[in-house]
């Protein structure tokens, strides 16, 4: 998935090259069938608009940044999960 954002007043684009949700903790029934829930993991990089790699636009990412990217990113792939599950 590409997807177009705006960052440090620069268009560019993210290329999402691995997504896997994470999954909550399972606590259903006796304590002992309790499962904790794992990870998730999401691999992205940052591409110039003719989508190119961007090393100089990456390097200038902030935790904030990389967070609310992340969060975009999610957001995107919930809304694909829901519209798939439309009668």
């Amino acid at each position: 998935m590409i997807f177009s954002i705006v960052l440090n007043d620069t268009p560019c684009q993210i290329d999402v090259t691995h997504y896997e949700p994470a999954v909550p903790d399972y606590k259903s029934g006796h304590p002992d069938g309790w499962e904790e829930g794992w990870g998730g993991e999401i691999c992205w990089d940052v591409l110039d608009m003719a989508g190119n790699p961007a090393p100089e636009l990456e390097a200038q990412l902030t935790d904030a940044i990389r967070a609310d990217i992340e969060d975009q990113i999610e957001t995107l792939y919930q809304e694909l999960a829901d519209e798939a599950r439309l009668p």
